[in-house]
Protein backbone atom coordinates (compact mmCIF):
# COMPACT_ATOMS: atom_id res chain seq x y z
CA UNK A 1 0.00 0.00 0.00
CA UNK A 2 2.90 2.35 0.80
CA UNK A 3 4.29 1.70 -2.67
CA UNK A 4 0.95 2.66 -4.19
CA UNK A 5 0.87 5.88 -2.17
CA UNK A 6 4.39 6.62 -3.38
CA UNK A 7 3.29 6.14 -7.01
CA UNK A 8 0.36 8.48 -6.45
CA UNK A 9 2.55 11.14 -4.87
CA UNK A 10 5.08 10.85 -7.68
CA UNK A 11 2.26 10.92 -10.27
CA UNK A 12 3.30 7.51 -11.54
CA UNK A 13 -0.19 6.09 -10.99
CA UNK A 14 -3.29 6.80 -13.01
CA UNK A 15 -4.75 10.24 -12.64
CA UNK A 16 -7.73 10.30 -10.26
CA UNK A 17 -11.20 10.20 -11.76
CA UNK A 18 -12.31 12.84 -9.22
CA UNK A 19 -12.30 14.02 -5.61
CA UNK A 20 -14.83 12.99 -2.98
CA UNK A 21 -14.64 14.21 0.64
CA UNK A 22 -11.25 15.67 -0.15
CA UNK A 23 -9.97 12.26 -1.21
CA UNK A 24 -9.12 11.19 -4.75
CA UNK A 25 -10.89 8.19 -6.24
CA UNK A 26 -10.26 6.07 -9.31
CA UNK A 27 -12.72 4.34 -11.62
CA UNK A 28 -12.12 0.74 -12.63
CA UNK A 29 -11.68 1.85 -16.24
CA UNK A 30 -8.95 4.31 -15.36
CA UNK A 31 -7.06 1.87 -13.15
CA UNK A 32 -7.20 -1.00 -15.66
CA UNK A 33 -6.18 1.29 -18.52
CA UNK A 34 -3.18 2.42 -16.49
CA UNK A 35 -2.28 -1.13 -15.47
CA UNK A 36 -2.43 -2.38 -19.06
CA UNK A 37 0.05 0.34 -20.08
CA UNK A 38 2.30 0.02 -17.03
CA UNK A 39 2.50 -3.78 -16.95
CA UNK A 40 1.81 -5.45 -20.34
CA UNK A 41 2.26 -8.88 -18.75
CA UNK A 42 -1.02 -8.31 -16.87
CA UNK A 43 -2.99 -8.64 -20.12
CA UNK A 44 -4.47 -12.04 -19.20
CA UNK A 45 -6.28 -10.37 -16.26
CA UNK A 46 -7.47 -7.29 -18.15
CA UNK A 47 -10.11 -7.11 -20.91
CA UNK A 48 -8.72 -5.96 -24.24
CA UNK A 49 -11.09 -2.99 -24.06
CA UNK A 50 -8.52 -1.47 -21.64
CA UNK A 51 -5.43 -2.38 -23.66
CA UNK A 52 -3.70 0.53 -25.38
CA UNK A 53 -3.71 0.68 -29.19
CA UNK A 54 -0.81 -1.24 -30.70
CA UNK A 55 2.10 0.96 -31.77
CA UNK A 56 2.77 -1.41 -34.70
CA UNK A 57 1.01 -4.40 -36.25
CA UNK A 58 1.09 -7.48 -34.03
CA UNK A 59 2.97 -10.52 -35.27
CA UNK A 60 0.60 -12.99 -36.89
CA UNK A 61 1.01 -16.58 -35.76
CA UNK A 62 -0.34 -19.68 -37.45
CA UNK A 63 -3.98 -20.48 -36.83
CA UNK A 64 -4.58 -23.20 -34.29
CA UNK A 65 -7.39 -25.71 -34.03
CA UNK A 66 -8.44 -26.31 -30.43
CA UNK A 67 -10.21 -29.63 -30.06
CA UNK A 68 -13.96 -29.26 -29.36
CA UNK A 69 -13.67 -25.47 -29.44
CA UNK A 70 -12.92 -24.19 -32.93
CA UNK A 71 -10.19 -22.66 -35.05
CA UNK A 72 -8.43 -19.55 -33.77
CA UNK A 73 -6.35 -17.03 -35.62
CA UNK A 74 -3.59 -15.73 -33.33
CA UNK A 75 -1.44 -12.64 -32.90
CA UNK A 76 1.49 -12.04 -30.61
CA UNK A 77 0.76 -8.64 -29.04
CA UNK A 78 2.70 -6.62 -26.48
CA UNK A 79 0.41 -8.16 -23.86
CA UNK A 80 0.75 -11.76 -25.04
CA UNK A 81 -0.96 -14.04 -27.54
CA UNK A 82 -4.49 -13.05 -28.55
CA UNK A 83 -6.76 -15.85 -29.79
CA UNK A 84 -9.67 -14.98 -32.08
CA UNK A 85 -12.01 -17.96 -32.40
CA UNK A 86 -14.32 -18.90 -35.21
CA UNK A 87 -16.19 -21.61 -33.34
CA UNK A 88 -17.37 -24.92 -34.71
CA UNK A 89 -21.07 -25.14 -35.45
CA UNK A 90 -22.95 -26.27 -32.37
CA UNK A 91 -20.28 -25.15 -29.86
CA UNK A 92 -21.08 -21.43 -29.83
CA UNK A 93 -22.40 -21.21 -26.26
CA UNK A 94 -19.48 -23.16 -24.81
CA UNK A 95 -16.57 -21.89 -26.88
CA UNK A 96 -15.23 -19.34 -24.40
CA UNK A 97 -15.49 -21.60 -21.35
CA UNK A 98 -13.79 -24.47 -23.12
CA UNK A 99 -11.11 -22.18 -24.55
CA UNK A 100 -10.42 -20.66 -21.14
CA UNK A 101 -9.84 -24.11 -19.63
CA UNK A 102 -7.58 -25.13 -22.50
CA UNK A 103 -5.61 -21.89 -22.89
CA UNK A 104 -5.37 -20.50 -19.36
CA UNK A 105 -1.58 -20.76 -19.37
CA UNK A 106 -1.05 -19.76 -23.01
CA UNK A 107 -3.36 -16.88 -23.96
CA UNK A 108 -3.46 -13.23 -23.01
CA UNK A 109 -6.93 -12.77 -24.51
CA UNK A 110 -9.62 -15.08 -25.86
CA UNK A 111 -12.17 -13.54 -28.23
CA UNK A 112 -14.96 -15.21 -30.19
CA UNK A 113 -16.67 -13.97 -33.35
CA UNK A 114 -20.44 -14.16 -32.83
CA UNK A 115 -22.94 -14.75 -35.66
CA UNK A 116 -24.66 -11.36 -35.42
CA UNK A 117 -23.53 -7.79 -36.10
CA UNK A 118 -23.36 -4.54 -34.14
CA UNK A 119 -23.20 -0.98 -35.45
CA UNK A 120 -19.40 -1.32 -35.67
CA UNK A 121 -19.02 -4.70 -37.38
CA UNK A 122 -19.30 -8.34 -36.35
CA UNK A 123 -20.27 -8.85 -32.72
CA UNK A 124 -17.64 -10.25 -30.39
CA UNK A 125 -17.61 -11.86 -26.97
CA UNK A 126 -14.48 -12.40 -24.93
CA UNK A 127 -13.07 -13.73 -21.69
CA UNK A 128 -9.89 -13.06 -19.73
CA UNK A 129 -7.85 -16.27 -19.42
CA UNK A 130 -7.05 -15.48 -15.76
CA UNK A 131 -10.27 -13.79 -14.65
CA UNK A 132 -13.95 -14.75 -14.60
CA UNK A 133 -16.73 -13.18 -16.60
CA UNK A 134 -17.58 -12.52 -20.24
CA UNK A 135 -17.25 -9.08 -21.80
CA UNK A 136 -18.03 -7.70 -25.23
CA UNK A 137 -15.35 -5.75 -27.07
CA UNK A 138 -16.16 -4.02 -30.32
CA UNK A 139 -14.66 -4.92 -33.68
CA UNK A 140 -12.72 -1.59 -33.87
CA UNK A 141 -11.28 -2.19 -30.38
CA UNK A 142 -9.97 -5.56 -31.51
CA UNK A 143 -8.43 -4.01 -34.63
CA UNK A 144 -6.70 -1.39 -32.44
CA UNK A 145 -5.01 -3.88 -30.13
CA UNK A 146 -3.65 -6.01 -33.00
CA UNK A 147 -2.64 -2.90 -34.91
CA UNK A 148 -4.34 -3.72 -38.19
CA UNK A 149 -7.35 -5.15 -40.01
CA UNK A 150 -8.98 -8.40 -38.91
CA UNK A 151 -9.62 -11.20 -41.41
CA UNK A 152 -13.31 -11.91 -41.95
CA UNK A 153 -14.74 -15.14 -43.33
CA UNK A 154 -18.43 -14.86 -44.17
CA UNK A 155 -20.74 -17.65 -43.07
CA UNK A 156 -20.82 -20.14 -45.91
CA UNK A 157 -17.25 -19.32 -46.97
CA UNK A 158 -15.79 -20.16 -43.58
CA UNK A 159 -14.13 -23.53 -43.17
CA UNK A 160 -11.44 -24.76 -40.81
CA UNK A 161 -9.12 -25.36 -43.76
CA UNK A 162 -9.55 -21.83 -45.15
CA UNK A 163 -8.93 -20.27 -41.74
CA UNK A 164 -5.83 -22.37 -41.09
CA UNK A 165 -4.46 -21.57 -44.55
CA UNK A 166 -4.83 -17.77 -44.25
CA UNK A 167 -1.85 -15.39 -43.97
CA UNK A 168 -1.95 -11.57 -43.82
CA UNK A 169 -0.20 -11.25 -47.19
CA UNK A 170 -2.78 -13.40 -48.97
CA UNK A 171 -5.58 -12.00 -51.07
CA UNK A 172 -9.22 -13.00 -50.88
CA UNK A 173 -9.78 -16.71 -51.42
CA UNK A 174 -12.63 -17.57 -53.80
CA UNK A 175 -14.36 -20.72 -52.65
CA UNK A 176 -17.53 -22.72 -53.15
CA UNK A 177 -20.00 -21.72 -50.45
CA UNK A 178 -20.67 -24.41 -47.86
CA UNK A 179 -24.26 -25.49 -48.42
CA UNK A 180 -26.47 -26.92 -45.71
CA UNK A 181 -27.68 -29.51 -46.23
CA UNK A 182 -24.81 -30.78 -48.32
CA UNK A 183 -26.23 -31.49 -51.82
CA UNK A 184 -23.52 -34.04 -52.69
CA UNK A 185 -25.88 -37.07 -52.29
CA UNK A 186 -28.20 -35.54 -54.90
CA UNK A 187 -25.32 -35.16 -57.35
CA UNK A 188 -24.14 -38.70 -56.68
CA UNK A 189 -27.61 -40.03 -57.36
CA UNK A 190 -27.80 -37.93 -60.55
CA UNK A 191 -24.56 -39.54 -61.66
CA UNK A 192 -25.95 -43.09 -61.42
CA UNK A 193 -29.42 -42.68 -62.95
CA UNK A 194 -30.20 -42.62 -66.65
CA UNK A 195 -30.46 -39.25 -68.41
CA UNK A 196 -33.95 -37.82 -68.08
CA UNK A 197 -36.23 -35.92 -65.73
CA UNK A 198 -34.97 -37.71 -62.60
CA UNK A 199 -31.41 -36.60 -63.23
CA UNK A 200 -32.60 -33.10 -64.16
CA UNK A 201 -34.64 -32.80 -60.96
CA UNK A 202 -31.80 -33.93 -58.70
CA UNK A 203 -29.31 -31.58 -60.33
CA UNK A 204 -31.81 -28.72 -60.11
CA UNK A 205 -32.30 -29.27 -56.37
CA UNK A 206 -28.53 -29.37 -55.84
CA UNK A 207 -28.16 -26.13 -57.83
CA UNK A 208 -30.92 -24.42 -55.86
CA UNK A 209 -29.37 -25.42 -52.53
CA UNK A 210 -25.93 -24.29 -53.69
CA UNK A 211 -27.18 -20.98 -55.07
CA UNK A 212 -29.01 -20.23 -51.83
CA UNK A 213 -25.79 -20.93 -49.90
CA UNK A 214 -23.91 -18.55 -52.20
CA UNK A 215 -26.46 -15.78 -51.72
CA UNK A 216 -26.44 -16.30 -47.94
CA UNK A 217 -22.64 -15.93 -47.87
CA UNK A 218 -22.85 -12.78 -49.97
CA UNK A 219 -25.50 -11.37 -47.67
CA UNK A 220 -23.19 -12.01 -44.72
CA UNK A 221 -20.44 -10.13 -46.54
CA UNK A 222 -22.78 -7.21 -47.17
CA UNK A 223 -23.47 -7.04 -43.44
CA UNK A 224 -19.82 -6.57 -42.57
CA UNK A 225 -19.38 -4.06 -45.40
CA UNK A 226 -22.37 -2.04 -44.14
CA UNK A 227 -21.41 -2.04 -40.47
CA UNK A 228 -17.60 -2.13 -40.17
CA UNK A 229 -15.03 0.53 -40.99
CA UNK A 230 -13.09 -0.70 -44.07
CA UNK A 231 -9.82 -0.13 -42.23
CA UNK A 232 -10.77 -2.71 -39.59
CA UNK A 233 -11.25 -5.81 -41.76
CA UNK A 234 -10.02 -7.70 -44.77
CA UNK A 235 -12.20 -10.15 -46.65
CA UNK A 236 -10.40 -13.45 -46.26
CA UNK A 237 -12.79 -15.45 -48.45
CA UNK A 238 -15.79 -14.92 -50.69
CA UNK A 239 -18.13 -17.34 -52.44
CA UNK A 240 -17.60 -18.22 -56.07
CA UNK A 241 -20.33 -17.46 -58.58
CA UNK A 242 -22.98 -20.14 -59.02
CA UNK A 243 -25.79 -20.12 -61.59
CA UNK A 244 -29.18 -19.00 -60.36
CA UNK A 245 -31.70 -21.82 -60.14
CA UNK A 246 -35.26 -22.10 -58.90
CA UNK A 247 -37.31 -25.00 -57.64
CA UNK A 248 -40.02 -24.16 -60.18
CA UNK A 249 -37.57 -24.65 -63.06
CA UNK A 250 -38.74 -28.27 -62.89
CA UNK A 251 -42.55 -28.85 -63.11
CA UNK A 252 -44.15 -30.06 -59.89
CA UNK A 253 -45.35 -33.36 -61.35
CA UNK A 254 -41.81 -34.17 -62.48
CA UNK A 255 -40.40 -33.31 -59.06
CA UNK A 256 -42.89 -35.59 -57.32
CA UNK A 257 -42.36 -38.40 -59.84
CA UNK A 258 -38.61 -38.12 -59.27
CA UNK A 259 -38.93 -38.58 -55.54
CA UNK A 260 -41.35 -41.44 -55.92
CA UNK A 261 -38.69 -43.27 -57.94
CA UNK A 262 -35.85 -42.34 -55.60
CA UNK A 263 -37.78 -43.46 -52.53
CA UNK A 264 -38.50 -46.85 -54.07
CA UNK A 265 -34.77 -47.56 -54.15
CA UNK A 266 -33.20 -49.76 -51.50
CA UNK A 267 -29.67 -48.29 -51.38
CA UNK A 268 -28.12 -46.05 -48.75
CA UNK A 269 -27.70 -43.25 -51.28
CA UNK A 270 -31.48 -42.95 -51.62
CA UNK A 271 -31.75 -42.57 -47.84
CA UNK A 272 -29.10 -39.84 -47.97
CA UNK A 273 -31.07 -38.03 -50.68
CA UNK A 274 -34.24 -38.26 -48.60
CA UNK A 275 -32.44 -36.74 -45.64
CA UNK A 276 -31.21 -33.83 -47.81
CA UNK A 277 -34.73 -33.16 -49.11
CA UNK A 278 -36.22 -33.07 -45.63
CA UNK A 279 -33.48 -30.87 -44.20
CA UNK A 280 -33.70 -28.43 -47.10
CA UNK A 281 -37.39 -27.54 -47.23
CA UNK A 282 -39.19 -30.11 -45.10
CA UNK A 283 -39.62 -32.40 -48.10
CA UNK A 284 -42.14 -30.25 -49.96
CA UNK A 285 -41.68 -32.27 -53.14
CA UNK A 286 -41.85 -35.68 -51.50
CA UNK A 287 -44.94 -37.74 -52.32
CA UNK A 288 -45.43 -38.22 -48.57
CA UNK A 289 -45.64 -35.16 -46.35
CA UNK A 290 -45.50 -36.65 -42.87
CA UNK A 291 -45.60 -39.96 -41.00
CA UNK A 292 -48.70 -40.80 -38.98
CA UNK A 293 -48.85 -43.59 -36.39
CA UNK A 294 -52.28 -44.90 -35.45
CA UNK A 295 -54.19 -47.90 -34.10
CA UNK A 296 -54.54 -50.64 -36.69
CA UNK A 297 -57.76 -51.93 -35.10
CA UNK A 298 -60.18 -49.07 -35.85
CA UNK A 299 -62.95 -49.62 -38.44
CA UNK A 300 -61.28 -47.33 -40.97
CA UNK A 301 -57.80 -48.78 -40.43
CA UNK A 302 -59.14 -52.35 -40.81
CA UNK A 303 -60.90 -51.41 -44.05
CA UNK A 304 -57.79 -49.73 -45.43
CA UNK A 305 -55.61 -52.63 -44.33
CA UNK A 306 -57.46 -55.00 -46.68
CA UNK A 307 -56.04 -52.99 -49.59
CA UNK A 308 -52.42 -53.02 -48.40
CA UNK A 309 -49.93 -55.44 -49.90
CA UNK A 310 -46.54 -56.52 -48.70
CA UNK A 311 -43.52 -54.85 -50.22
CA UNK A 312 -39.73 -54.92 -49.79
CA UNK A 313 -37.99 -52.30 -47.71
CA UNK A 314 -36.94 -49.09 -49.44
CA UNK A 315 -35.59 -45.65 -48.51
CA UNK A 316 -38.94 -44.31 -47.32
CA UNK A 317 -39.73 -47.41 -45.27
CA UNK A 318 -36.29 -47.21 -43.68
CA UNK A 319 -37.10 -43.64 -42.62
CA UNK A 320 -40.36 -44.89 -41.04
CA UNK A 321 -38.62 -47.81 -39.34
CA UNK A 322 -34.94 -46.89 -38.88
CA UNK A 323 -34.31 -49.63 -36.29
CA UNK A 324 -35.94 -52.39 -38.38
CA UNK A 325 -38.56 -53.20 -35.75
CA UNK A 326 -41.50 -53.59 -38.15
CA UNK A 327 -43.33 -56.91 -38.34
CA UNK A 328 -44.58 -56.04 -41.84
CA UNK A 329 -43.69 -53.55 -44.55
CA UNK A 330 -46.64 -52.64 -46.74
CA UNK A 331 -47.82 -50.37 -49.55
CA UNK A 332 -51.20 -49.08 -50.69
CA UNK A 333 -51.11 -49.88 -54.42
CA UNK A 334 -53.66 -47.16 -55.22
CA UNK A 335 -51.63 -44.32 -53.72
CA UNK A 336 -48.08 -45.67 -53.28
CA UNK A 337 -48.43 -44.98 -49.56
CA UNK A 338 -45.78 -46.97 -47.70
CA UNK A 339 -46.69 -48.39 -44.31
CA UNK A 340 -44.95 -50.29 -41.53
CA UNK A 341 -46.75 -52.44 -38.99
CA UNK A 342 -45.48 -52.82 -35.44
CA UNK A 343 -47.84 -54.98 -33.43
CA UNK A 344 -51.19 -53.20 -33.27
CA UNK A 345 -50.01 -49.92 -34.81
CA UNK A 346 -49.51 -48.73 -38.34
CA UNK A 347 -47.14 -45.95 -39.35
CA UNK A 348 -47.90 -44.51 -42.77
CA UNK A 349 -46.10 -41.97 -44.93
CA UNK A 350 -49.27 -40.07 -45.81
CA UNK A 351 -49.34 -38.47 -49.27
CA UNK A 352 -49.59 -34.76 -49.91
CA UNK A 353 -52.21 -35.41 -52.62
CA UNK A 354 -54.84 -38.09 -53.15
CA UNK A 355 -54.34 -40.34 -56.16
CA UNK A 356 -58.10 -40.33 -56.82
CA UNK A 357 -60.40 -39.34 -59.66
CA UNK A 358 -63.85 -39.56 -58.03
CA UNK A 359 -65.05 -36.49 -56.06
CA UNK A 360 -65.12 -36.21 -52.29
CA UNK A 361 -68.07 -38.03 -50.74
CA UNK A 362 -67.43 -37.82 -47.00
CA UNK A 363 -64.94 -36.96 -44.31
CA UNK A 364 -64.50 -39.24 -41.29
CA UNK A 365 -63.29 -37.59 -38.08
CA UNK A 366 -61.08 -40.24 -36.49
CA UNK A 367 -57.42 -40.80 -35.73
CA UNK A 368 -56.25 -40.23 -38.38
CA UNK A 369 -58.84 -38.29 -40.37
CA UNK A 370 -60.09 -40.20 -43.41
CA UNK A 371 -61.56 -39.26 -46.79
CA UNK A 372 -63.97 -41.37 -48.85
CA UNK A 373 -64.60 -40.64 -52.50
CA UNK A 374 -67.79 -41.14 -54.48
CA UNK A 375 -66.58 -44.52 -55.80
CA UNK A 376 -66.39 -45.80 -52.22
CA UNK A 377 -62.59 -45.79 -51.88
CA UNK A 378 -61.17 -44.85 -48.46
CA UNK A 379 -57.96 -42.81 -48.06
CA UNK A 380 -56.06 -41.26 -45.16
CA UNK A 381 -56.63 -37.52 -45.52
CA UNK A 382 -53.70 -35.79 -47.23
CA UNK A 383 -51.40 -33.91 -44.91
CA UNK A 384 -49.55 -30.62 -45.20
CA UNK A 385 -45.81 -30.90 -44.40
CA UNK A 386 -46.12 -28.19 -41.73
CA UNK A 387 -49.76 -27.76 -40.69
CA UNK A 388 -51.24 -30.73 -38.83
CA UNK A 389 -54.99 -31.21 -39.25
CA UNK A 390 -57.42 -31.76 -36.39
CA UNK A 391 -60.92 -31.01 -35.13
CA UNK A 392 -62.88 -30.27 -31.98
CA UNK A 393 -61.14 -27.14 -30.68
CA UNK A 394 -60.33 -23.61 -31.83
CA UNK A 395 -56.80 -23.59 -33.18
CA UNK A 396 -54.47 -24.26 -36.05
CA UNK A 397 -55.44 -27.92 -36.49
CA UNK A 398 -59.12 -27.27 -37.32
CA UNK A 399 -58.13 -24.29 -39.47
CA UNK A 400 -55.78 -26.54 -41.47
CA UNK A 401 -58.57 -29.12 -41.83
CA UNK A 402 -60.98 -26.42 -43.05
CA UNK A 403 -58.38 -25.34 -45.64
CA UNK A 404 -58.07 -28.95 -46.79
CA UNK A 405 -61.84 -29.53 -47.05
CA UNK A 406 -62.30 -26.32 -49.04
CA UNK A 407 -59.74 -27.51 -51.59
CA UNK A 408 -60.92 -31.13 -51.80
CA UNK A 409 -64.50 -30.05 -52.49
CA UNK A 410 -63.27 -28.43 -55.68
CA UNK A 411 -60.41 -30.77 -56.61
CA UNK A 412 -59.93 -34.17 -55.00
CA UNK A 413 -56.27 -34.16 -56.04
CA UNK A 414 -55.53 -30.76 -54.46
CA UNK A 415 -52.71 -30.43 -51.97
CA UNK A 416 -53.44 -29.06 -48.49
CA UNK A 417 -53.51 -25.27 -48.47
CA UNK A 418 -50.76 -23.14 -47.05
CA UNK A 419 -51.36 -21.58 -43.62
CA UNK A 420 -51.57 -18.13 -45.23
CA UNK A 421 -54.90 -18.94 -46.88
CA UNK A 422 -58.16 -18.17 -45.09
CA UNK A 423 -60.82 -20.92 -45.20
CA UNK A 424 -64.56 -20.17 -45.14
CA UNK A 425 -65.85 -19.28 -41.68
CA UNK A 426 -68.61 -21.88 -41.93
CA UNK A 427 -66.10 -24.69 -42.36
CA UNK A 428 -64.07 -23.50 -39.40
CA UNK A 429 -67.22 -23.44 -37.29
CA UNK A 430 -68.09 -26.96 -38.42
CA UNK A 431 -64.73 -28.56 -37.64
CA UNK A 432 -64.20 -26.79 -34.31
CA UNK A 433 -67.25 -28.62 -32.94
CA UNK A 434 -66.34 -31.41 -30.52
CA UNK A 435 -67.63 -34.21 -32.74
CA UNK A 436 -67.20 -37.73 -31.30
CA UNK A 437 -64.53 -39.88 -32.99
CA UNK A 438 -65.95 -41.74 -35.97
CA UNK A 439 -68.30 -38.90 -36.99
CA UNK A 440 -68.98 -38.88 -40.73
CA UNK A 441 -69.45 -35.49 -42.38
CA UNK A 442 -71.08 -35.86 -45.78
CA UNK A 443 -70.27 -33.82 -48.84
CA UNK A 444 -73.61 -32.05 -48.46
CA UNK A 445 -72.77 -30.99 -44.90
CA UNK A 446 -69.31 -29.86 -45.93
CA UNK A 447 -70.58 -27.91 -48.93
CA UNK A 448 -73.30 -26.21 -46.87
CA UNK A 449 -70.74 -25.15 -44.26
CA UNK A 450 -68.49 -23.88 -47.01
CA UNK A 451 -71.32 -21.89 -48.63
CA UNK A 452 -72.32 -20.27 -45.32
CA UNK A 453 -68.80 -18.87 -44.91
Amino acid sequence: MEELHSWIRQRQFADPSGIHDDRPYWSEKRVLTWLARWDPSSGARIPITFWPPASQPAEYLEAEEIDQVGVAVRWRTAHGVLYLFWHHRGWGHHTLDRAQRRLQDHAAAIVKVDPDFSHHGPSLSAICPSAPGTYYPSWPQLAQVIGGPIPFWPAGARTDELIKRWRPEMGTAVTLAVAEPDPVPLLRMAAVVEPGFIRDTLINMAQVIQHQATEAARDNLRHVQRTADPSTYVIAAEPMDTPAAGRDDIPEDMRRATWLEVLRRTDILAQDCLRVARLWNGGKDLPASRALTFNADTPQAREWNTRLTRCPRNALIDSLDPHHEATETLVDPLTDTFVVRKGETLTAAVPVRLAASAPLAELILADPIWVRTADGVLYPAPQHPVSEIGWGYPGSGPSALAWLINHLLNDITAAPASPSETPPAGLISLVTNAWPPGTVLTRKQLQQACDTG
